[in-house]
């Protein structure tokens, strides 16, 4: 473990934001700002994951979707492309194995797409379905909060 200023620790995801549970690379220490605890240090601790790894300028290319199929009750999809989602839907709809079309229920444009798609999956691996399948036993909603919040470091 490597001591970082707490300038460079701006750089870094902390181990208690990391959802993907890197291990401890870095740590910091900060003045406490606790009455009666004024001469003492906080240690936090980072992961080597940046906040933000490249440089992005414009508008991201890729998109995270959150898809729904009535054929498939209780289950949503979620996966990244370049294709604008409702066509990505559309293709998977042709499908003969698929009885009834995909339905878009969230999109979400990002950079890094292939980067946030694995973040997002780690992160549900306990309700995905099959480890080859990219369908997670959760609700839309909380579907789209969670590619919200992982998704901040990828806009």
């Amino acid at each position: 473990m490597q001591y970082i200023t707490p300038n460079e620790a701006k750089e870094y995801i902390s181990i208690q934001d990391d959802v993907l549970n890197y291990p401890v690379k870095y740590f910091t220490r900060i003045p406490c700002s606790e009455k009666g605890w004024e001469t003492w240090e906080n240690v936090v601790y980072y992961t080597n994951r940046k906040k933000y790894p490249l440089k992005r300028k414009g508008e991201g290319k890729y998109w995270i979707y959150v898809l729904s199929n009535e054929s498939i009750p209780d289950l949503v999809k979620i996966g990244y492309t370049k294709l604008l989602p409702e066509e990505r839907a559309k293709q998977m709809s042709m499908s003969t194995g698929i009885p009834t079309p995909f339905k878009v229920e969230f999109a979400f444009k990002c950079h890094d797409g292939e980067f946030l798609e694995n973040e997002i999956h780690k992160y549900l691996d306990c309700h995905r379905v099959s480890s080859s399948r990219e369908f997670f036993g959760i609700s839309i909603e909380d579907a789209t909060n969670i590619i919200k919040e992982i998704g901040k470091r990828y806009i």
